[in-house]
């Protein structure tokens, strides 16, 4: 499956809320994973997406709509590749998974 495939098709989700621990840092958000041991730094859309958008398992395409609507504006194919490059890097630090819908 290629990059373009999988974020049209995969489905992720958050980890579960017991492995975090995050603070408002102004605009930005500091995360704790328990199961790392890191603290991340992430802006207000990747901290919506973990703790709002991605309780539910949700495409890259899904997950840019609900942000989108959260802000009230229009997505874009530009904003759905952005925010499904944006899965791709919280999977890598493991605060997000691929799941099944």
């Amino acid at each position: 499956m290629s990059d373009a495939t999988a974020g049209v098709t995969t489905h992720w989700r958050a980890r579960p809320a017991h492995e975090f621990v995050s603070s408002q840092l102004g605009a930005d958000y500091a995360v704790y994973h328990r199961p790392s041991g890191r603290t991340h730094f992430l802006n207000a859309a990747a901290a919506d997406l973990l703790e709002r958008v991605l309780l539910q398992p949700r495409t890259a395409a899904a997950a840019a709509a609900e942000l989108a609507a959260g802000e009230g504006a229009p997505g874009s194919a530009e904003f759905v590749a952005v925010v499904a490059e944006s899965l791709s890097r919280l999977e890598y630090l493991g605060l997000i998974e691929r799941c099944e819908p």
